[in-house]
């Protein structure tokens, strides 16, 4: 089977033919069908100054998302930068971007078109991969990094996508392993959003990961490079030499003493995983680098070359599995595409002064990439329904291969106006006094 082409996943030329549209039209669509605008709330639920004023909202949101900040963009709009700033401090927080993102993400689920998008029948594949950014400021969280930044300093967007939506996003320093944080970013997912497989790259693999998501209801489905290499890997549990007439056989024997004299311990460990008593990700961290040096960490990798074990012979023998796998990568790297031409206005870069700045920043950039697929969505669900009344197989065939994730007929710049009348100075001179 072959696989599609990262291209073809981005900006369809059925967008083309849209009239282009901009973002603050696009976004007023989006909250009339969604009421997302709705999940930003007052920080003083009670005695609450400041009004909820949507435009102000959305300006404030174009402006994070596209790296700009509200001072650049106020300068270049007409909107005075103190109301800009005020709802800023009041109404854009992580909780209530992160709630918002929600709404848009569950409304796009619910159309008819969504189940179309499963690579597999009644089946969701979801997809996770970091995307770097550079910073201008220099924070805790930016680090520098010899393949990515060799001279600066960056961060790492890190997403989680299912069916071309966008489910979740964190920041992360870009000289930790992203596996650290894979377990974390599938716990913590609030959107109501289905999730049957979660497919990473070679950065999504760690001694534990395997062992580890067998606790929660999302099947791990990695994609593997250098199978010759992990056929060499393989474990089981009786001795190497039982499986000589095999074609692939096994080149180890699972130590299971060492993980059944460990037991309770990594029932501790993995109970205080799930509560939530600590953070997921520097848990798992820990497990990583002393795997070769603790006796439960032994363990737990012991445990965890089982489960790899099977996963790698299931991708070896199923090459149904490695055409799901390879699908749901090329989506979320047209995610990337879609997330890079977002901050494309500011250059690339993150300008925020803290990490809770550049994680909000982040937030509004996914909250931008969840709008414009919604809108795409609708474009495509509105055809879909329009052709199956009619009947049209090779249509609907046809757009059931297009991707929702497209910006090419949004205007991210604004427009410029002509015909129209020059400045009168009369009334300029009439509105200024001392």
């Amino acid at each position: 089977m072959l696989y599609n082409k990262k291209e073809d996943l981005a900006n369809h030329d059925f967008f083309s033919k849209i009239p282009q549209t901009n973002m603050i039209a696009l976004l007023n669509f989006v909250h009339e069908k969604t009421g997302f605008l709705d999940g930003f709330t007052h920080i003083k639920p009670h005695y609450a100054k400041a009004k909820h004023d949507n435009q102000l909202i959305i300006a404030v949101n174009i402006a994070n998302g596209t790296h700009q900040g509200t001072y650049k963009f106020a300068s270049n709009s007409n909107l005075d930068y103190q109301a800009m700033l005020n709802v800023e401090r009041n109404f854009i927080r992580l909780e209530t971007l992160k709630l918002a993102n929600d709404l848009l993400s569950n409304h796009i689920s619910k159309l008819p078109i969504f189940s179309e998008w499963n690579l597999q029948p009644n089946v969701h594949h979801g997809a996770v991969d970091g995307q770097k950014f550079q910073t201008r400021i220099e924070t805790l969280q930016s680090r520098n990094c010899a393949k990515y930044f060799p001279l600066k300093k960056g961060i790492v967007a890190y997403s989680l996508l299912s069916n071309f939506i966008p489910l979740s996003t964190e920041t992360v320093s870009p000289n930790l392993h992203e596996s650290y944080f894979l377990f974390d970013i599938i716990k913590n997912l609030t959107a109501d959003v289905p999730l049957d497989f979660v497919s990473g790259d070679s950065h999504a693999i760690n001694p534990v990961n395997f062992f580890l998501m067998r606790y929660l209801p999302v099947q791990f489905a990695p994609h593997l490079v250098h199978i010759n290499s992990k056929i060499k890997n393989l474990y089981a549990f009786a001795h190497q030499n039982t499986f000589r007439n095999l074609l692939l056989k096994p080149h180890h024997q699972v130590n299971t003493e060492c993980i059944l004299n460990e037991e309770n311990n990594i029932q501790w460990m993995v109970a205080s995983l799930l509560q939530g008593d600590v953070a997921q990700n520097i848990m798992v961290r820990k497990l990583s680098s002393l795997a070769s040096q603790h006796k439960t960490c032994i363990a737990m990798s012991e445990y965890n070359r089982v489960f790899e074990s099977i996963y790698t012979l299931n991708y070896i023998d199923n090459p149904e599995l490695r055409q799901y796998v390879r699908g749901s990568l090329n989506r979320i790297e047209a995610y990337h595409q879609m997330r890079r031409a977002i901050a494309f206005a500011n250059g690339g870069e993150f300008r925020g002064n803290s990490e809770n700045e550049l994680a909000i920043w982040n937030e509004s950039a996914r909250l931008l990439a969840n709008a414009f697929i919604y809108y795409n969505a609708c474009l495509l669900n509105a055809l879909f329904k329009k052709y199956q009344r009619i009947g049209d197989e090779k249509i609907l065939a046809m757009l059931k291969r297009i991707s929702p994730i497209a910006w090419a007929h949004i205007n991210f710049l604004g427009q410029f106006e002509f015909f129209v009348d020059g400045p009168n100075i009369d009334a300029i001179i009439e509105k200024i006094t001392f």
